[in-house]
Order: structure tokens, then sequence, then C-alpha cells
């Protein structure tokens, strides 16, 4: 995915995640993209590697 095509699909992400409190908007947006591209993934990995993405900034940003 490159150019407008990631443009809109960052943009879809960015307004699920206004839909609702927490993550679970975005993990099921990003779910329901990734499975109508026939990407092999679950959601339990999604959340996995959020959970992971998350702890990882907040590490970063409490070392500078």
């Amino acid at each position: 995915m490159i150019g407008l095509e990631a443009e809109t699909c960052a943009w879809t992400v960015r307004f699920a995640d206004l839909e609702e409190p927490g993550h679970d908007d975005v993990i099921a947006r990003m779910f329901a993209d990734l499975s109508s591209s026939s990407a092999s993934v679950c959601e339990r990995s999604l959340r996995r590697q959020s959970r992971e993405k998350q702890m990882r900034a907040e590490l970063q940003l409490g070392c500078e």
C-alpha cells in the first residue's frame, strides 16, 4: 500500500478511533480491512502487537 491508498487507510483508521473509547474500534477496523484484503492475521495478534507498540512508546517517552 503506497501513496493515496495508504493515506486513505490511515484516515479511515483514525476516524474509527473516534467511534468509541479505547482501542477496540481501531482493532476492529484494522481486522476488517486486513480480512477483506485476504491477509492472514488474527484479531488476537493485532491486539498483542498494539499493546507491545503502546508499551514501547510509553518507555520511549519516559526516557526523554
